[in-house]
């Protein structure tokens, strides 16, 4: 992907899929919590030795892992996408500087003529 020459919408990006990163993790992770919890509530023997509140406390952890994981691939998804807007936007136009217009000339210093105290020969 191409983000332009620019360093600041580099590090944006960078910023990006940095966050990409961690969503994918969280949402993986919020995935595995909700696989463990289906194995709660489908098999509360083998998970806990009492069968106590196992099941409630597996759709418990089914709700929190789902959350996990949708708010995850959201997160993920929206900042995945951003960069790409960046390249199908063009920039915006730049005006050509306005000519430049050279010094005005300087005036002409005056010489400062010497009077002599000799009269002037003729």
């Amino acid at each position: 992907r191409r983000h332009g020459h620019q360093p600041a919408r580099r590090t944006v990006a960078a910023v990006m899929y940095a966050v990409c990163f961690v969503a994918a993790l969280a949402a993986l992770v919020g995935v595995a919590i909700g696989l463990q919890a289906l194995f709660r509530i489908a098999a509360p023997g083998i998970t806990a030795p009492d069968f106590g509140d196992e099941r409630a406390e597996g759709a418990r952890q089914l709700l929190i892992g789902a959350v996990v994981a949708v708010v995850g691939v959201t997160l993920f998804l929206w900042h995945w996408r951003k960069p790409e807007e960046w390249d199908t936007q063009a920039p915006p136009p730049v005006a050509p500087p306005p000519p430049v217009e050279p010094p005005p000339p300087a005036p002409r210093a005056r010489r400062a003529v010497k009077k002599s105290s000799e009269p002037p020969v003729a």
